[in-house]
């Protein structure tokens, strides 16, 4: 399974989680990743990997729509 549909297929499982305010597809080290962006990290609790793709971490804060 491609990463697109990796994270369509897990998007809603993973917003659901405390302190996850969004996901999306990146890159870390020349590699396509599946960012999930968290509140903080220490309220995140997240597996390595999703169906073989890795999931970076990134610290986002507070989301608000404009």
């Amino acid at each position: 399974m491609d990463i697109k549909e990796s994270l369509a297929k897990h998007r809603d499982e993973l917003l659901q989680r405390p302190g996850v305010v969004g996901v999306g597809i990146g890159f870390d080290q020349g590699q396509e990743v599946i960012v999930v962006m968290v509140r903080d990290r220490a309220s995140s609790s997240l597996p390595a990997t999703v169906e073989d793709h890795r999931l970076v971490v990134q610290e986002a804060g507070d989301v608000v729509a404009f």
